[in-house]
């Protein structure tokens, strides 16, 4: 790994573990959930052992995928899998560097707008497809983002979790 993206790496970590609260283009003001993200990852996770499937585990550059996934649809007032550019999660997730780099075993993603990890998490249990990729066997890694935005947008929270299996 280089220089750079072990800087990158350490200073994402750092940024996206704190409660931050930063601006949209335009002046909106967005925060980041912390609490929340952490909740839902424990709520997925026990899923998952309840369906004897293996936890999943949290990755750093996955997060950051997620949380600019959940910041442009806050910032630009969309709620898509694709975002206005034309990129899909695959895309989105190729771009975090060669680590990331197709082929995978298969690449998912939830999005929501609930306040709370509980209220998303149990919105999503109740609809196949996403509780198809919560509960998918072929995926081990995980990352998660719920953003808060203030003002003109349609929604107030914007979640993304990204899940990834690799070849290995």
């Amino acid at each position: 790994m280089n220089k750079f993206l072990i800087l990158t790496v350490a200073i994402l970590s750092f940024s996206l573990s704190a409660c931050g609260s930063e601006t949209c283009p335009d002046g909106r003001a967005w925060s980041i959930l912390t609490e929340e993200q952490d909740e839902m990852l424990t709520l997925i996770n026990e899923a998952r052992d309840s369906a004897e499937l293996s936890p999943l585990s949290r990755d750093v550059l996955l997060g950051l995928v997620a949380f600019e996934h959940s910041k442009d649809m806050a910032c630009r007032n969309f709620l898509d899998h694709i975002n206005p550019d034309g990129q899909d999660p695959g895309d989105r997730v190729q771009e975090a560097g060669e680590a990331y780099a197709p082929p995978w075993r298969w690449i998912s993603e939830n999005i929501g707008t609930y306040a709370s990890a509980g209220e998303q998490f149990d919105s999503w249990m109740n609809s196949e497809g996403h509780r198809d990729n919560i509960l998918d066997d072929r995926v081990d890694e995980i990352g998660v983002a719920l953003i808060h935005i203030s003002e003109g947008s349609d929604y107030r929270y914007y979640w993304t979790v990204v899940f990834l299996g690799r070849n290995h």
